[in-house]
């Protein structure tokens, strides 16, 4: 039986530059997964108190020096917390929380990094099924010996990354349009969002080599999604194609600008998607 809250989507850890589960493993061949999912959970269990020490105004004593007071019980969690943070590996935030504890820095420097870590890697654990599938490529980080058969893992996952569909996401608020996409282009991965709003959730776990998003919708334009799309390293890249009714040289001109690839005028017909697509999308290493 596994322990619940101890299910974290391996490819979304491994591509967390904060976090080097490699480093983990290679410092420690003997290390079991569940020993450092464990170092994990309890890592997350010690940044909201320590969050609290860090943001007190009333521990900085004078903020031109960077002088700090802090008790003996606030030091003590506060190392607790750098400890663990060296035990999974994100030697970065440990660093930095180091400075603060011998006054090199002030705690504001380190607190919205910590908040902001602390995040990404919460939503990493319990990832939605439906967003990443019922039976997909990548199960979550169940390994029996993590330093030992992390090499394996990688090797494996490497394996799938040959194997496997190339990914889309297409977004537009009309169902009909998703499931007809969806049947045009079958001989990919696609992934169907409705409401646009999603899509900061689910580029928290999938990587897409590709977009499709209609230019109108109601929530939120595809003009709105892109500079989402674009803000993530891995999607500065990423293909984007435009779905939509107005096939203006105005329009064309706005898009492209705004860092999209191609355009479609809908109604469209398949082989234009088909040959779109394809002449776009590119493999890349998703995690």
């Amino acid at each position: 039986m596994k322990k619940e809250g101890n299910n974290f989507y391996l490819p979304t850890l491994l591509r967390m530059g904060d976090l080097d589960i490699r480093g983990v493993a290679a410092e420690n061949v003997t290390l079991t997964a569940n020993e450092y999912l464990r170092r994990l959970s309890e890592m997350l269990n010690l940044i909201p108190d320590s969050l609290n020490i860090l943001t007190k105004t009333d521990s900085i004593s004078d903020m031109d020096t960077n002088t700090v007071n802090f008790s003996v019980e606030e030091r003590e969690c506060l190392s607790a917390l750098k400890a663990s943070l060296d035990e999974v590996g994100a030697y970065t935030l440990s660093s930095a929380l180091e400075d603060v504890l011998n006054e090199k820095t002030p705690p504001q420097d380190v607190t919205s990094a910590l908040s902001f870590f602390s995040e990404k890697v919460t939503k990493v654990r319990n990832v939605p099924k439906s967003l990443i599938g019922g039976g997909g490529a990548y199960e979550p980080l169940y390994v029996d010996m993590l330093g030992n058969k992390l090499s394996n893992v990688l090797y494996q996952l490497d394996k799938n990354e040959e194997r496997r569909k190339l990914q889309i996401l297409v977004v537009d608020d009309a169902s009909f349009m998703l499931k007809n996409i969806s049947s045009m282009l079958d001989k990919y991965k696609v992934y169907s969002l409705a409401k646009p709003t999603m899509v900061e959730m689910f580029l928290d776990n999938i990587v897409p080599e590709l977009f499709i998003l209609d230019y109108k919708m109601p929530e939120m334009s595809g003009f709105d999604l892109v500079p989402i799309i674009r803000a993530r390293d891995e999607h500065r890249d990423t293909p984007i194609i435009f779905l939509t009714a107005s096939g203006t040289t105005e329009t064309f001109s706005a898009a492209m600008q705004l860092g999209i690839c191609d355009f479609i005028v809908k109604p469209f017909r398949v082989d234009v998607l088909q040959k779109k697509v394809a002449a776009h999308i590119v493999r890349k290493k998703t995690f």
